[in-house]
């Protein structure tokens, strides 16, 4: 399988060398089959999307802590812990399928400094954890509450059917009867 690992930090360069002593094939964007994104501020284009599988260690919780100040917001919204998202990476910033997300308190002595590194130390063992997963495509994506609650509105499938003369939304009953839903 051959990888590439987009980064701009130690940590992302420690992965580097770990997934090179576990036998990867590291090579260029253009070359890989996998990409795996590690605190890389690079916005990968839907063509490229399209044709590989890309990856997400995010430093917070998503979707809450999008983005890149996240260490500070954590703070300034006095959040009792943080964390690292593990993400399929879409066209989107920060807005892929969910994997993992593992979290780690916080303490009121932590700075900007100390959360970027609580991140760091996290984001390597997550790495280790869920890098052959991740190649062998074998890992399980987490589904949160919030996707349930959305699927639970109905209101823009059935306005979107609703349309005079048309066959408006339905859904089947145990009787095996259609039940129309018609938005008023």
């Amino acid at each position: 399988m051959r990888i590439h690992i987009a980064t701009t930090r130690p940590v992302g360069e420690k992965c580097k060398e770990w997934a090179k002593a576990c036998g990867a094939e590291l090579v260029s964007p253009e070359e890989c089959e996998v990409y795996i994104s590690i605190l890389s501020s690079e916005i990968l284009r839907p063509d490229f999307l399209a044709k590989h599988r890309a990856y997400n260690f995010h430093p917070a919780i998503l979707p809450e802590y999008g983005g890149s100040p996240v260490y500070t917001m954590v703070l300034i919204n006095k959040e009792k812990e943080s964390g690292v998202t593990l993400h399929e990476m879409d066209e989107g910033i920060d807005t892929g399928a969910t994997i993992k997300i593992e979290t780690f308190p916080l303490t009121e002595n932590d700075t900007a400094e100390t959360v970027r590194e609580k991140s760091e130390e996290l984001i390597y063992k997550m790495f280790q954890r869920w890098f052959f997963p991740i190649i062998d495509n074998t890992y399980r994506r987490v589904y949160r509450k919030k996707e349930l609650d959305i699927l639970k509105d109905l209101t823009p499938v059935v306005k979107a059917l609703t349309l005079e003369g048309k066959e408006p939304a339905y859904w089947i009953n145990s009787k095996g009867e259609k039940v129309f839903v018609k938005y008023q």
